[in-house]
């Protein structure tokens, strides 16, 4: 018999895992359910187990505080997850098992039948544990903090402390600096948007995606537009920027995090 603990705080979610594992050969009992950073570490000073479900992202924070202040000698972990596949590629680098939401029965089972192999093998254990480490160090912040570029001739590393935002132009893009100036950039808009920290910059629209510190006005122009002014302002563009219109709801929501 498997003991389980499902950390999940997401009510539907935790309860359709829990029917999944029902509906599998495998003997598993699903000795509790946590929904928080503070619960989930009461409750491994409590109780022992087998396996733990683990949601990357809690109501309280990311998971992987739980384990600052009890090391990591923990059970071995199937990670549950809705992150980007920019955030997904530190599970598949480092051979953590992982389910990806919304969670199928197939990738069920095959995680299982990883942590079968695991739990035979003590070095297994152990070098899963070592594999914990580096994750959680890529989950801090697994986000870019920097990139190079190409200027003239030369090449340039950029931080992201001295970007204000991007846009695109005749079907290019571009990285606008705090100084002004406008850097050429071989990302699109949308790999930038999985790439880049979401509390810190907002795809707005198709053309701009901006950095909450680059916004120095917004502004109902009627009922279904948001104007915005961005700083510095780019002096080529000739026309106002607005947010679209179905992004409004998650700007609003994006600026009150």
């Amino acid at each position: 018999m498997i003991r389980a603990l499902i950390v999940e705080d997401e009510d539907l979610a935790a309860r359709r895992l829990i029917e999944m594992i029902g509906r599998l050969p495998e003997e598993i009992e699903i000795i509790g359910r946590t929904s928080s950073i503070k619960d989930t570490i009461a409750f491994l000073k409590t109780m022992e187990f087998d396996l733990m479900f683990l949601d990357i992202n809690l109501s309280d924070g990311f998971s992987f505080e739980i384990f600052e202040p009890m090391g990591f000698e923990t059970p071995p972990i199937i990670f549950t997850t809705a992150y980007s596949e920019f955030a997904i590629r530190a599970f598949e680098l480092n051979s953590i098992s992982y389910l990806l939401k919304p969670v199928t029965a197939e990738n069920l089972s095959l995680a299982l039948k990883k942590f079968k192999i695991y739990k035979r093998d003590d070095k297994g254990l152990e070098e899963e544990n070592r594999r914990y480490k580096k994750l959680i160090e890529d989950l801090r912040n697994p986000f870019k903090k920097r990139f190079l570029v190409k200027i003239n001739n030369g090449l340039k590393s950029i931080n992201i402390e001295e970007i204000s935002y991007f846009f695109s132009e005749d079907k290019l893009c571009f990285m606008f600096l705090k100084n002004a100036q406008k850097v050429p950039i071989d990302y699109s808009l949308k790999t930038l948007s999985e790439q880049l920290d979401p509390l810190l910059f907002f795809r707005i629209n198709k053309k701009y995606l901006v950095h909450i510190d680059s916004i120095k006005e917004m502004y109902y122009t009627s009922k279904s537009k948001i104007k915005i002014e961005l700083e510095p302002k780019y002096s080529n563009e000739k026309e106002p920027v607005f947010v679209a219109i179905e992004k409004i709801g998650l700007f609003k929501k994006w600026l009150s995090r």
